[in-house]
């Protein structure tokens, strides 16, 4: 076998080798991320964000005055099938001023929303920060009221700690999941 030809080969194994330990690399560093553009259930969990762009902004800012754009940046499915999708939302301010808020739906793989939770904003204030205050101030009245504190209901707005938990029930709701 010739110098060249051996060089040749080795370069060849060699590269067969690095594929394989960048594809196992990635899988233990992927941590169960698989890559695809549009995972099952995207779409009607899509349409269920756009379609309530207003309730998903009155409940992140409640005194916003206008839901200007509510746009699709991001996309990523887990290998069990669940998914995320980040939406920029832009708004005017209660002082006419454009703002925006970055939020990511967190989906189970049949489309069913599981949270959201805010990555980005213009505003000082976080998102969801005044419905938090309000959700609190709810439960202590009911935890006051006996009657409301043993209800189903009230036990279930107890078990509740986040408003975006609540949102998300929500918006299950509506959507029949």
């Amino acid at each position: 076998m010739s110098n060249t030809r051996f060089h040749r080969e080795l370069n060849w194994v060699t590269s067969a080798i690095m594929a394989i330990l960048v594809v196992t690399i990635s899988s233990v560093l992927g941590v169960g991320h698989a890559s695809a553009a549009d995972p099952p259930g995207s779409k009607t969990a899509a349409r269920m964000v756009t379609t309530n762009g207003k309730m998903i902004l009155g409940f992140a800012y409640p005194t916003a005055k206008k839901l200007d754009k509510i746009e699709l940046d991001d996309t990523d499915q887990s290998r069990d099938g669940s998914f995320t999708l980040t939406y920029t939302v832009d708004y005017t301010d209660k002082d006419g001023d454009a703002a925006y808020v970055t939020l990511k739906f967190t989906f189970d793989k049949s489309g069913k929303m599981l949270g959201v939770k805010e990555t980005s904003r213009s505003s000082f204030w976080p998102a969801f920060g005044t419905a938090k205050l309000v959700l609190e101030a709810t439960k202590e009245i009911i935890r006051n009221d006996e009657k409301a504190r043993n209800s189903p209901d009230g036990k279930k707005l107890l078990a509740i700690d986040e408003p975006t938990e609540f949102l998300a029930e929500l918006l299950n709701l509506k959507a029949g999941k």
